[in-house]
């Protein structure tokens, strides 16, 4: 489920008369084809800004869909002005400046229960061993352990893990709760990382 109406009045930016600024918020989906337990799936991510909508997703499939959807409902109120598209480096490095750039999220919070960390880590693991059978629009609809099987999707892959976990090791992420990125490595027969220990 989405956030409520109030949630999004909560997290947005007003002009000094009451108007609205700024908002941003997902694009929701039912379930989720992966992981079937599931409730919805983020499609994207939408920001309003003044009179101006951005939307960023992750296929060319889903900006075509949200597109129509847009243009469904606003219909003449709206104008298409334009479509940009990243490639997987550039998208990682915008990743990691928003990770660096904001501001750490759980330096302050309390840890969790030592039995539910230590469910939340097997379910995070799970989800980690899964995306080795999930096709990547970066990997042109191929997953990532079909993508291994040439130097060319080898090499995308391990720049994907690689844009991971440099993720994981910025700010804001919690530190008790992180994915074994050396098991995924393994399962993909890729080098684990220098001076891991495999047990």
């Amino acid at each position: 489920m989405g956030r409520t109406k109030e949630e999004l009045k909560e997290g947005a930016e007003w002009n000094a008369d009451g108007s609205l600024q700024k908002v941003k918020f997902e694009w929701m989906g039912k379930g989720n084809r992966i992981h079937k337990t599931w409730d919805n799936t983020i499609l994207g991510h939408l920001e309003i800004s003044g009179q101006t909508l951005v939307v960023e997703v992750n296929s060319a499939n889903r900006a075509k869909k949200i597109r129509e959807q847009i243009e469904k409902r606003l219909g003449i109120h709206a104008t298409h002005l334009s479509t940009t598209s990243r490639t997987p480096e550039e998208s990682l490095a915008k990743r990691e400046k928003q990770v660096k750039a904001a501001p750490p999220q759980f330096g302050g919070a309390k840890p969790l229960n030592p039995e539910l960390e230590k469910q939340v880590a097997a379910r995070l693991q799970e989800e980690v061993k899964g995306w080795i059978h999930t096709k990547i629009p970066a990997l042109s609809g191929r997953t990532p352990l079909e993508a291994v099987a040439d130097p060319d999707g080898k090499e995308m892959v391990e720049a994907l893990i690689l844009g991971w976990e440099r993720v994981l090791e910025g700010p804001g992420f919690p530190g008790q709760i992180r994915p074994d990125i050396d098991e995924l490595r393994r399962l993909l027969n890729l080098p684990v990382a220098i001076g891991t220990t495999i047990h």
